[in-house]
């Protein structure tokens, strides 16, 4: 299904033009699930909510600098050193904020306990 180009404009002007790539599919979910238009409006809603989450997260992880972006899911388990795993994924829960504790990472030398500090980058 093609989006009408005076939906297309008022969607950017109302800036959800986010919306454009998903609503086709959506539509067509709405009519083969007989979804009424208020569900209707909550799913597309729902995907533009989440589509700039998505977006919020990738902007500050490129403005923080980070050479990569570690994930528990990436985490490699099979290294050569000691650890919780049940604890390691309570910690990165982010628990211990609610429960207002502190957290200290101790061990021996290299095992990756710090990240490497980058240096700023030259303005030219």
């Amino acid at each position: 299904m093609s989006i009408q180009p005076e939906l297309k404009t008022v969607l950017k002007r109302l800036k959800l033009s986010g919306m454009l790539a998903t609503l086709p599919d959506r539509l067509a979910y709405a009519r083969k699930e007989k979804l009424d238009y208020a569900q209707l409006l909550e799913l597309v809603l729902s995907d533009e909510v989440e589509r700039r989450d998505q977006k919020h997260v990738s902007n500050r992880l490129s403005a923080a600098g980070f050479e990569e972006e570690c994930t528990l899911e990436r985490f490699d388990w099979s290294a050569k050193i000691r650890i919780d795993k049940a604890r390691l994924t309570d910690l990165f829960g982010l628990h211990f904020i609610e429960r207002k504790e502190n957290v200290v990472f101790c061990g021996p030398v290299g095992v990756g306990k710090s990240l490497p500090r980058q240096l700023p980058r030259p303005l030219c």
